[in-house]
């Protein structure tokens, strides 16, 4: 039985306690009951239970949120944080970040650690009051322009029992005022009006926020030589955004952007809406009625305009990503790829892109799986935007995974890594094992195992936890991924703590996808780390092609297609000129095999002409991992014999 009522000489009871070794779960009820107190009702922390808090997190004891939330608080006091507090705050952010909480005391955080989610520009502000409350925040901007101040009104989120949190990006020299409005069983009152003036020159080191801020401050100033250069230095800042390495999760239901941070040589996730720690959104598009232009809009803004203005709203995207036939929107018919490259070109201005042949690098989109209407309406969708071949690639998410695991530090990789991924009812193991002793190493993700979970919590976490226990066995892995919206802590109690056994490494997000493609495109531009390391995937073509020509006059074997590419990034284009054949002949090896095959395509019906003046366009597409679309177009030879108009083609598995 335990008691709401915090006593401090319980701690004296709890220490006489853990020296007698007692058990991990009265401990950490204690530490909940106590970290409540702290978290909620501003109780002070003292140094036995900050030490207790440390020691459950580093074990991975199962306690509640509260004992995590409470200690990073306390860490966030620290004027000269340690390295090993420093982690422990960054791993605890993340899963903030992850659910989109947000709380006053963040503002006491360094920049540098907030800059990794996106909340180093952001003043926060915080209402305590009743979990039953209803609280609304009524503000007004002020730029320091004059003029009335105009308020405005916003419902708050509950963050945590009874504590409500609002931020927002303020620059240098705005002011915000602002008080809450609390409602509670009829009864109604109002905090006192407070003001919070952003005087200094806020932002991460470097940072475009900072660089903003110190051109302003500049301004007010009157420094109009620090003014001039600083917009010559931010021009600079922002042609940094010509770069731009981006990767795509293009989900059935919500899509997710990553961007990759050359500086932090990570990928980082972008949030889906101003000032929040929201990453997921809604995988539909809406046309604008409101307005005369030909508007497009995406994921959330796309339900308001629907909803509050009556837009055209397409929501099954992934539906249309399958089809060739033209959609119905507001009166017009579209077809699927311009459906999907207006949604990805909604998708690419969060990162601020406007101009997308100009300002990306490198724009990988990844789906659960893809076939050849997915790849060719996708294919087409990035033509539609003025991506080039080079600038566009697309992931299954398995291949994804294995480039989200091996961008991570080689330590979470250097053994075999278990994958977890949830739904509502289910969840699906798979192992991804590396070969050894070979050269290149060679990935793989061995066979899906799945099993079904109850929905009460404690059955569903004995579920999990039977399945745990049969998956992983005694083998040794270096780290554990979990996705999926169906997990979380709360319930997965027990299984956790088995998951944590002999110290293995537990990480949950839902970005893994994202930022894997991401991750793939940095490492196929930049960084080319993994050239020893080869992924076996479902998609992979494990067959070369080629043609044996003279070339330059000389016999030489001309490559086509190699093996180790994904099947819908395989094609090949070239001319050739006919020498006594209507034959066309392909050499055909399979990847690790010395012997090769040859395979012929007889050209029917090829117009007759004298030897060397036929000249024809060959092109050939993989539609999927073992099937490849031969397409021959006769081009005639010039003025001489004006092409035919005949065309070959054929699907051959070879």
């Amino acid at each position: 039985m335990f008691t709401s009522d915090y006593r401090k000489e319980g701690e004296s009871v709890l220490e006489s306690y853990v020296k007698q070794s007692g058990k991990e779960r009265i401990t950490g009820a204690y530490l909940t009951q106590v970290a409540y107190g702290i978290f909620v009702k501003e109780y002070p922390m003292t140094r036995f239970i900050r030490q207790r808090l440390e020691y459950a997190w580093e074990n991975h004891w199962p306690v509640n949120r509260i004992c995590r939330l409470a200690l990073l608080m306390d860490i966030s006091k620290e004027k000269h944080m340690k390295t090993r507090h420093r982690k422990i705050a960054e791993e605890i952010l993340e899963e903030c970040a992850r659910d989109q909480l947000v709380f006053g005391f963040f503002r006491r955080l360094p920049a540098e650690l907030l800059g990794l989610w996106q909340l180093d520009d952001k003043t926060f502000v915080e209402c305590h009051a009743h979990p039953e409350a209803k609280v609304t925040l009524r503000y007004a901007l002020d730029a320091g322009l004059g003029g009335e101040r105009e308020y405005k009104s916003e419902p708050l989120k509950e963050m945590y029992e009874g504590i409500f949190t609002k931020t927002f990006t303020l620059f240098y020299g705005e002011t915000l005022h602002y008080y809450f409005h609390i409602e509670r069983n009829g009864e109604v009152r109002e905090t006192v009006e407070r003001t919070v003036t952003m005087k200094k020159i806020e932002g991460i080191p470097g940072s475009k926020y900072q660089l903003l801020n110190q051109l302003l401050s500049a301004r007010r100033l009157g420094k109009k030589h620090e003014v001039e250069k600083g917009l010559r230095k931010g021009t600079g800042k922002m042609n940094e955004t010509r770069d731009l390495i981006i990767g795509i999760d293009f989900g059935k239901k919500y899509s997710q952007i990553c961007y990759y941070d050359r500086k932090a040589e990570e990928a980082r996730s972008l949030p889906v809406k101003v000032g929040s720690s929201l990453y997921e959104t809604p995988t539909c598009l809406c046309r604008r009625t409101d307005t005369d232009q030909e508007e497009y809009c995406i994921g959330l803004e796309a339900e308001y305009f629907a909803r509050e203005k009556g837009g055209f709203l397409l929501e099954d995207l992934y539906a249309v990503s399958m089809s060739r036939e033209k959609v119905h929107v507001a009166g017009e018919d579209r077809e699927p790829w311009e459906i999907l490259g207006l949604f990805l070109r909604g998708m690419l201005k969060f990162p601020g892109v406007m101009e997308v042949e100009k300002n990306i690098k490198s724009l990988t989109v990844t789906m659960e799986t893809m076939d050849s209407i997915q790849v060719e309406n996708l294919q087409k969708a990035a033509e539609f935007l003025g991506l080039s071949e080079d600038q566009f690639s697309l992931l299954d998410y398995e291949e994804s995974f294995y480039y989200y695991v091996l961008t991570q530090k080689v330590e979470t990789w250097n053994r075999s890594v278990g994958w977890y991924s949830f739904s509502k009812d289910k969840v699906v193991f798979r192992k991804l094992v590396m070969s050894s002793g070979t050269r290149p190493v060679f990935v793989r993700l061995e066979n899906p195992v799945e099993a079904k979970l109850r929905q009460p919590a404690q059955e569903r976490d004995e579920d999990f936890y039977k399945f745990v226990k049969e998956t992983l066995g005694t083998d040794l892995y270096s780290s554990i991924q979990i996705n999926g919206e169906g997990f979380d802590q709360e319930w997965a109690v027990k299984s956790v703590k088995l998951l944590c056994y002999q110290k293995r490494k537990v990480f949950f997000g839902n970005n893994l996808f994202a930022a894997g493609a991401c991750g793939a495109g940095a490492e196929k531009l930049i960084n080319k780390r993994l050239k020893g390391y080869r992924y076996l995937g479902s998609s992979l073509v494990l067959k070369d092609v080629g043609m044996e020509m003279r070339v330059m006059g000389a016999p030489a074997y001309y490559p086509l297609l190699e093996a180790g590419n994904n099947w819908y990034e395989s094609r090949a284009c070239c001319q050739l000129i006919l020498d006594n054949t209507e034959e066309l002949v392909f050499v055909v090896g399979t990847m690790g095999e010395t012997e090769k095959k040859r395979m012929g395509m007889l050209l029917t019906g090829l117009p007759k002409r004298p030897n060397k003046t036929t000249r024809l366009l060959l092109k050939l597409q993989y539609i999927s991992r073992k099937e490849c679309r031969i397409t021959v177009k006769d081009l005639g030879f010039g003025e001489m014999f004006p092409s035919s108009g005949k065309k070959w083609e054929e699907i051959v598995q070879w």
